[in-house]
């Protein structure tokens, strides 16, 4: 609607022009009627004018506010659903401070349970630690100096993460020949 009103604006802004310069030539001329006449015209154009201008803004006021309500929806569903997990760890902190010690299966568990909540919003891990696969620059980080040919074996030491289908955080990975067990993060080598 907004390009139809500013292709109307452009008629009518032409259509003013055009009257505007019939004005000056019955001016010149002493036509004093005709020049009324185009004066009424053209005030008429004008006050168009000004309510097609009124229009576009309006509507794009209508547009970002719909925008960013929307954009409001979408990250309140998100913090809705990983607000239960974040509970979860809230309570460990407040263990682990009271006690000086944390359950390592109770964090995991809220770690996953944040991670399926994200992933209900398009939000997805790839490339799982200490999995083999081809080197491929566009999903990996290549942590090693060397960097391998395309499709050259590698082995993942960080998860990378994808949202929607387009990559945010590439795995980081090394090559295949130069992995030792200590170089794991967890330590369990391949």
């Amino acid at each position: 609607m907004v390009g139809v009103q500013i292709s109307e604006k452009e008629a009518l802004d032409t259509k003013m022009y055009k009257a505007l310069q019939k004005l000056l030539c019955k001016e010149r001329e002493g036509n004093n009627s005709g020049a009324a006449l185009l004066k009424v015209e053209l005030q008429e154009k004008e006050a168009e004018l000004q309510r097609l201008r009124r229009e576009s803004r309006l509507e794009r006021e209508r547009t970002t506010y719909l925008t960013e309500a929307g954009i409001e929806k979408a990250l309140e569903e998100v913090m809705t659903n990983i607000a239960g997990p974040l509970a979860n760890l809230s309570a460990m902190q407040a263990r682990y401070r009271q006690e000086g010690n944390i359950k390592v299966a109770d964090l995991l568990s809220v770690a996953i349970k944040i991670e399926a909540s994200l992933h209900d919003f398009g939000f997805e891990a790839f490339g799982a630690v200490g999995e083999t696969t081809s080197f491929d620059p566009g999903l990996h980080h290549l942590l090693d100096a060397d960097i391998p040919v395309e499709s050259e074996p590698v082995v993942v030491r960080f998860t990378g993460y994808r949202y929607k289908g387009r990559t945010i955080r590439k795995a980081m990975v090394r090559k295949v020949s130069e992995i030792t067990k200590e170089q794991l993060p967890d330590g369990t080598g391949i």
